[in-house]
């Protein structure tokens, strides 16, 4: 399968979505596009180039990027169906790599992407990038390329302070 960006662009990238941690405090007043007025807005970059990266220079001759994102995940990647407004952590990190691309709020495109196509609509030039939960794993760094990981986690487990029959995560 196609890589998408070169090592150039993914550093960059990665530049880009390590500083996010520290700015996801900042910012405020009103982001134009799709998404809520509480947002913080984000400065678009003027004069970025990132040579030898395809889906850059797509995105920086239509001055518009799409997005693949997640819908159902409430703190990370949300559409709320009544008021249309997208919300979470990787709303703003999708929306603050845009601006640092050099496209504004108002040319993203946002495309809700089920985990099941998210190669597929890479490959298939659906979207220029996606930023959603997406684990990183051997077989996947086959098929795209990653700027991250921006966010790490593990698996926990909550059980009810009154259950005596599980003693341990093993």
């Amino acid at each position: 399968m196609k890589k998408f960006f070169s090592k150039t662009t993914l550093g960059f990238a990665a530049l880009l979505t390590a500083s996010a941690l520290a700015m996801t405090g900042c910012g405020g007043g009103d982001t134009a596009g799709e998404g809520s007025s509480d947002a913080p807005a984000f400065e678009v970059a003027k004069d970025v180039a990132l040579t030898g990266s395809p889906t850059f220079d797509k995105i920086k001759s239509s001055g518009a990027i799409r997005i693949g994102v997640k819908e159902d995940q409430p703190g990370l990647g949300y559409l709320d169906a009544a008021t249309d407004v997208r919300s979470g952590f990787d709303i703003e990190i999708a929306r603050w790599m845009a601006a640092s691309l050099g496209v504004a709020a108002d040319k993203i495109e946002f495309k809700s992407i089920p985990s099941a196509n998210r190669e597929t609509a890479l490959a298939n030039g659906d979207v220029d990038l996606y930023v959603g939960t997406y684990s990183i794993t051997d077989k996947r760094k086959k098929l795209v390329d990653f700027a991250g990981p921006y966010f790490v986690t593990g698996q926990g487990l909550l059980v009810a302070k009154d259950n005596t029959d599980i003693k341990s995560e093993k």
